[in-house]
């Protein structure tokens, strides 16, 4: 985790290794982030298999190759070894209307 702020402050300064830094921090927060919005309010008891509808989908077209397919959420539950390219949408399964404006609204509790 620190090796390449580390290496970015050998090879450029204090003051880029600082940016890594907060360009890391960032970048988790925005993983992060979708991590909950395709999760929330969802529930489903433990002993209970995983089904359709325990992760959100979101069927966009230009989010869905982007994410490599990570937008078909529930296959990544059901199954953890399919390779993104094999991910199938399921239309069946709870659609987010716009996962971009999910994480937007959501960053506004009052909103969300």
């Amino acid at each position: 985790l620190f090796a390449l702020p580390g290496l970015v402050t050998f090879l450029g300064g204090a003051t880029l290794g600082l940016v890594t830094i907060a360009a890391m921090i960032i970048a988790k927060g925005i993983v992060e982030g979708f991590n909950y919005f395709q999760h929330y309010g969802l529930v489903r008891d433990l002993d209970k298999p995983i089904l359709l509808h325990h992760a959100w989908n979101h069927m966009g077209r230009i989010v869905r190759p982007l994410g490599c397919e990570i937008t078909n959420h529930i296959n990544h539950h059901i199954d953890g070894y399919t390779r993104f390219y094999e991910l199938r949408p399921e239309r069946e399964a709870p659609q987010m209307p716009s996962l971009f404006v999910c994480f937007l609204i959501g960053l506004i509790p009052p909103l969300w």
